[in-house]
Protein backbone atom coordinates (compact mmCIF):
# COMPACT_ATOMS: atom_id res chain seq x y z
CA UNK A 1 0.00 0.00 0.00
CA UNK A 2 1.41 3.30 -1.03
CA UNK A 3 1.30 6.21 1.68
CA UNK A 4 1.12 9.81 0.53
CA UNK A 5 1.94 12.46 2.84
CA UNK A 6 0.66 15.98 2.58
CA UNK A 7 3.05 18.62 3.18
CA UNK A 8 0.67 22.06 4.49
CA UNK A 9 3.02 24.96 3.71
CA UNK A 10 0.76 27.66 5.09
CA UNK A 11 0.69 29.17 8.13
CA UNK A 12 -2.88 28.77 8.53
CA UNK A 13 -4.00 25.24 10.41
CA UNK A 14 -7.54 25.87 9.78
CA UNK A 15 -9.38 27.45 6.94
CA UNK A 16 -6.51 27.05 4.58
CA UNK A 17 -7.06 27.13 1.01
CA UNK A 18 -3.85 25.05 0.54
CA UNK A 19 -4.54 22.42 2.87
CA UNK A 20 -7.87 22.05 1.55
CA UNK A 21 -6.80 21.36 -2.76
CA UNK A 22 -3.97 19.14 -0.89
CA UNK A 23 -6.99 17.62 1.34
CA UNK A 24 -8.79 16.56 -1.87
CA UNK A 25 -6.17 14.78 -3.33
CA UNK A 26 -6.19 12.69 -0.11
CA UNK A 27 -9.78 11.90 -0.09
CA UNK A 28 -9.62 10.99 -3.85
CA UNK A 29 -6.74 8.77 -3.27
CA UNK A 30 -7.61 6.90 0.22
CA UNK A 31 -10.75 5.94 -1.97
CA UNK A 32 -8.47 4.13 -3.86
CA UNK A 33 -6.73 2.31 -0.76
CA UNK A 34 -3.93 5.15 -0.39
CA UNK A 35 -2.53 5.24 3.31
CA UNK A 36 -2.67 9.10 3.82
CA UNK A 37 -1.31 11.74 6.53
CA UNK A 38 -0.89 15.37 6.72
CA UNK A 39 1.57 17.23 8.72
CA UNK A 40 1.46 21.10 9.27
CA UNK A 41 4.65 22.86 8.62
CA UNK A 42 5.11 25.61 10.38
CA UNK A 43 3.86 24.05 13.44
CA UNK A 44 6.03 21.19 13.97
CA UNK A 45 8.76 22.61 12.00
CA UNK A 46 10.79 24.05 15.32
CA UNK A 47 10.04 21.47 17.85
CA UNK A 48 9.28 18.14 15.96
CA UNK A 49 11.58 17.65 13.46
CA UNK A 50 12.44 14.10 13.82
CA UNK A 51 8.87 13.52 13.64
CA UNK A 52 8.40 14.77 9.90
CA UNK A 53 11.50 12.93 8.73
CA UNK A 54 10.15 10.18 10.46
CA UNK A 55 6.66 10.38 7.95
CA UNK A 56 8.73 11.68 4.88
CA UNK A 57 11.13 8.67 5.25
CA UNK A 58 7.46 6.63 5.54
CA UNK A 59 6.09 8.29 2.50
CA UNK A 60 5.90 7.30 -0.98
CA UNK A 61 4.70 10.51 -2.33
CA UNK A 62 4.92 13.85 -0.97
CA UNK A 63 2.57 16.79 -2.07
CA UNK A 64 3.72 20.11 -1.09
CA UNK A 65 0.70 22.50 -0.84
CA UNK A 66 1.53 26.06 -0.08
CA UNK A 67 0.10 29.98 -0.72
CA UNK A 68 2.09 32.76 -2.45
CA UNK A 69 4.31 34.75 -0.40
CA UNK A 70 5.92 38.02 -2.43
CA UNK A 71 6.20 35.71 -6.00
CA UNK A 72 7.85 33.27 -4.15
CA UNK A 73 7.91 29.97 -0.75
CA UNK A 74 6.82 31.49 2.46
CA UNK A 75 9.55 31.45 4.59
CA UNK A 76 8.78 28.51 6.56
CA UNK A 77 9.19 26.23 3.73
CA UNK A 78 12.20 27.70 2.42
CA UNK A 79 13.88 26.70 6.10
CA UNK A 80 12.11 23.31 5.85
CA UNK A 81 13.83 22.77 2.66
CA UNK A 82 17.27 24.08 3.92
CA UNK A 83 16.72 21.68 6.79
CA UNK A 84 15.79 18.86 4.12
CA UNK A 85 18.69 19.97 2.48
CA UNK A 86 21.19 18.73 4.75
CA UNK A 87 19.77 15.28 5.60
CA UNK A 88 19.41 12.21 3.14
CA UNK A 89 16.28 11.43 1.76
CA UNK A 90 15.07 7.97 -0.23
CA UNK A 91 14.23 8.20 -3.60
CA UNK A 92 10.23 9.53 -3.33
CA UNK A 93 8.05 10.93 -5.55
CA UNK A 94 7.23 14.99 -4.97
CA UNK A 95 4.71 17.23 -6.06
CA UNK A 96 3.36 20.44 -5.69
CA UNK A 97 0.62 22.68 -5.64
CA UNK A 98 0.54 26.36 -5.01
CA UNK A 99 -2.04 28.83 -4.57
CA UNK A 100 -2.35 32.92 -4.91
CA UNK A 101 -3.72 36.01 -4.45
CA UNK A 102 -3.66 36.85 -7.60
CA UNK A 103 -6.80 36.06 -10.43
CA UNK A 104 -3.97 34.90 -12.79
CA UNK A 105 -2.08 31.53 -12.00
CA UNK A 106 1.19 32.43 -13.84
CA UNK A 107 2.35 34.16 -10.65
CA UNK A 108 3.27 30.92 -9.35
CA UNK A 109 5.70 30.24 -12.06
CA UNK A 110 8.76 30.93 -10.08
CA UNK A 111 7.89 28.96 -6.46
CA UNK A 112 6.93 25.62 -8.62
CA UNK A 113 10.61 25.95 -10.40
CA UNK A 114 11.92 26.53 -6.92
CA UNK A 115 10.26 23.22 -5.45
CA UNK A 116 11.52 21.54 -8.86
CA UNK A 117 14.91 22.30 -8.17
CA UNK A 118 14.87 21.13 -4.32
CA UNK A 119 13.34 18.06 -6.14
CA UNK A 120 16.10 17.49 -8.47
CA UNK A 121 18.86 18.41 -5.84
CA UNK A 122 17.64 15.57 -3.36
CA UNK A 123 17.40 13.39 -6.08
CA UNK A 124 13.77 12.90 -5.68
CA UNK A 125 11.42 12.40 -8.63
CA UNK A 126 9.24 15.26 -9.42
CA UNK A 127 6.06 14.37 -11.08
CA UNK A 128 4.61 18.01 -11.50
CA UNK A 129 3.76 20.73 -10.04
CA UNK A 130 0.09 22.73 -10.05
CA UNK A 131 -0.59 26.77 -9.90
CA UNK A 132 -3.77 27.98 -8.77
CA UNK A 133 -4.96 31.73 -8.82
CA UNK A 134 -7.87 33.29 -6.79
CA UNK A 135 -6.66 31.35 -3.42
CA UNK A 136 -8.57 33.98 -1.31
CA UNK A 137 -12.02 32.90 -2.41
CA UNK A 138 -11.98 29.20 -1.58
CA UNK A 139 -10.86 31.03 2.20
CA UNK A 140 -10.68 27.03 2.98
CA UNK A 141 -13.83 25.99 1.53
CA UNK A 142 -13.89 22.62 -0.07
CA UNK A 143 -13.88 22.61 -4.00
CA UNK A 144 -16.78 20.83 -4.29
CA UNK A 145 -18.82 23.60 -2.17
CA UNK A 146 -17.84 26.07 -4.99
CA UNK A 147 -20.25 24.62 -7.52
CA UNK A 148 -20.10 25.50 -11.34
CA UNK A 149 -17.00 27.77 -10.56
CA UNK A 150 -14.52 24.91 -9.64
CA UNK A 151 -15.62 22.52 -12.39
CA UNK A 152 -12.58 22.72 -14.28
CA UNK A 153 -10.31 22.76 -11.49
CA UNK A 154 -11.99 19.40 -9.93
CA UNK A 155 -11.79 17.70 -13.69
CA UNK A 156 -7.91 18.62 -14.07
CA UNK A 157 -7.52 17.37 -10.11
CA UNK A 158 -9.09 14.19 -10.94
CA UNK A 159 -6.67 14.15 -13.73
CA UNK A 160 -3.96 14.34 -11.45
CA UNK A 161 -5.09 11.66 -9.04
CA UNK A 162 -5.64 9.36 -11.48
CA UNK A 163 -2.11 10.19 -12.52
CA UNK A 164 -0.96 9.39 -9.42
CA UNK A 165 -2.66 5.89 -9.30
CA UNK A 166 -1.12 4.96 -12.92
CA UNK A 167 2.63 5.99 -11.04
CA UNK A 168 2.65 8.51 -13.87
CA UNK A 169 3.76 12.33 -13.91
CA UNK A 170 0.96 14.94 -13.79
CA UNK A 171 0.14 15.19 -17.59
CA UNK A 172 0.28 18.83 -19.45
CA UNK A 173 -3.64 19.03 -19.87
CA UNK A 174 -4.30 18.43 -16.06
CA UNK A 175 -1.87 21.75 -15.15
CA UNK A 176 -3.75 23.65 -17.67
CA UNK A 177 -7.09 23.02 -16.64
CA UNK A 178 -6.35 23.98 -13.08
CA UNK A 179 -3.93 26.94 -13.71
CA UNK A 180 -7.67 28.29 -15.55
CA UNK A 181 -9.58 31.42 -13.37
CA UNK A 182 -11.80 30.87 -11.27
CA UNK A 183 -13.56 33.77 -12.42
CA UNK A 184 -13.13 37.10 -14.82
CA UNK A 185 -10.08 39.02 -13.54
CA UNK A 186 -12.63 41.98 -13.33
CA UNK A 187 -15.28 40.64 -11.39
CA UNK A 188 -12.38 38.56 -8.84
CA UNK A 189 -11.42 42.84 -8.49
CA UNK A 190 -15.07 43.75 -8.22
CA UNK A 191 -15.43 41.26 -5.11
CA UNK A 192 -11.82 42.08 -3.70
CA UNK A 193 -12.85 45.64 -3.54
CA UNK A 194 -16.26 45.04 -1.38
CA UNK A 195 -14.42 43.09 0.88
CA UNK A 196 -11.83 45.44 1.63
CA UNK A 197 -13.98 47.88 2.21
CA UNK A 198 -16.23 45.71 4.54
CA UNK A 199 -13.01 44.56 6.41
CA UNK A 200 -12.29 48.33 6.99
CA UNK A 201 -15.77 49.28 7.98
CA UNK A 202 -15.40 46.46 10.83
CA UNK A 203 -12.10 47.99 11.90
CA UNK A 204 -13.21 51.80 11.93
CA UNK A 205 -10.94 52.68 9.01
CA UNK A 206 -11.72 55.46 6.62
CA UNK A 207 -10.48 53.85 3.74
CA UNK A 208 -9.66 57.70 1.50
CA UNK A 209 -7.93 59.08 5.36
CA UNK A 210 -4.34 60.95 4.37
CA UNK A 211 -2.80 60.87 7.66
CA UNK A 212 0.53 61.62 6.88
CA UNK A 213 -0.10 64.11 3.97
Amino acid sequence: MEQVLLINGSPKNKNSTSLMLGQYILRKLSKKNFKTDTIHLLSMLNNNLDEIFEKISESDLLILSFPLYVDSLPSHVMKFFEVMSKNNLKHQKIMAIGNCGFPESFHIKTALKICKNFAEKKNLHWIGGLAIGAGPMFNGRSIEEMGFLTRKLIQGFNMVVLSIIRNEEIKDDAKILVSRKVIPTWAYKLIGNKSFKKVAKMNNIKIYDTPYQ
